[in-house]
């Protein structure tokens, strides 16, 4: 009896690191304004920290440094099998399988390792004025995208999770245009099929992650923060791209067309959390600076996150 005993908060503690890659949501947490205020009250959470996500990103404050370029393996690779697409009540989530190359993975940039993939999801306002969570010059759009990383010498994400850089985001923003983002039609043509909270569906269609990036990763923000859903884990390594991608307003009717429980999945962003004393970095491009990615995990600890 007492071994059961001992099992059952360790099996809580795991769907809990999940945060919202599951439908069947322990936390049941909600985007308004009073439902987002119980977040710091949670049990077992980060949500009331210091070093929460997202935050308001000032070009005019942030600290210019010549940082490494993010580097990408896999995302040119083709995905030959069918991909889970879903509606887990809080958003829609794109999980990839490994590609023929290897899995998904990405270094440099602030990293001190390399990081595998682990899912793709979405935030999204019910007008084109609010969606994005990360807030850059003051601007707020429509859509944003992450792409949710781990350390690859953990097991898991949940492993992962325990320690300070354990994590790390990819943030795209997305800007309303007239013509419709063909690179995101493969994913949006299967939204009729998760209006309901809890739907899935093999997604068929082959494509590349990198059709659906910006191409200029050049430029980037970087910052320590939290997942931006209970349980608000401050485990990640945060790189935001400003320079928006392209979504039709047709697409964004697509995005609002699914459903949490038995209202409009819409709005489902976090509202800004206080930069506090962290340091938000600015990578402007190219640099012909001697400091290269073997000087990366020296340079962390003598100046950028301290």
């Amino acid at each position: 009896m007492n071994n059961y005993l001992i099992a059952i908060p360790v099996l809580v503690l795991v769907f809990m690191l999940q945060g919202c890659q599951s439908h069947q949501d322990p936390f049941h947490f909600g985007y308004s304004k009073q439902l987002q205020k119980e977040w710091a009250h949670m049990p077992n959470t980060s949500c009331g920290g210091k070093h929460q996500s997202p935050i308001h990103i000032d070009s005019k404050i942030v600290i210019p440094e010549p940082i490494p370029a993010l580097e990408m393996i896999g995302f040119h690779n083709m995905f030959l099998h069918p991909l889970n697409l879903s509606n887990n009540g809080h958003s829609v989530q794109l999980r990839l399988p490994p590609t023929d190359g290897g899995s998904i993975k990405i270094f440099g940039a602030l990293l001190d390792a390399h990081y595998r993939m682990e899912l793709l999801h979405f935030h999204w306002g019910d007008t084109n004025c609010r969606g994005s969570e990360h807030v850059i010059n003051h601007v707020r759009f429509p859509l944003e995208m992450h792409i949710v990383f781990y350390k690859q010498h953990f097991t898991s994400i949940q492993e992962a999770s325990k320690h300070k850089s354990g994590l790390a985001v990819l943030a795209f923003i997305f800007q309303i245009r007239e013509k419709d983002n063909r690179a995101l039609n493969p994913l949006v043509k299967e939204f009729s099929q998760l209006t309901e909270e809890g739907s899935s569906v093999l997604m068929k269609s082959s494509f590349t992650l990198s059709s659906i990036l910006t191409r200029n990763m050049e430029v980037f923000y970087t910052y320590r923060g939290s997942l931006t859903t209970p349980p608000c884990t401050e485990a990640v390594t945060w790189i935001v791209f400003p320079d928006p991608l392209p979504v039709s307003y047709n697409q964004m009717r697509m995005f609002r067309s699914m459903k949490s429980h038995e209202s409009k999945l819409v709005d489902n962003f976090r509202h800004l959390q206080e930069i506090g004393h962290r340091k938000v970095f600015v990578r402007q491009g190219p640099s012909n600076s001697s400091f290269h990615h073997n000087r990366v995990e020296d340079h962390l600890r003598t100046k950028f996150w301290e």
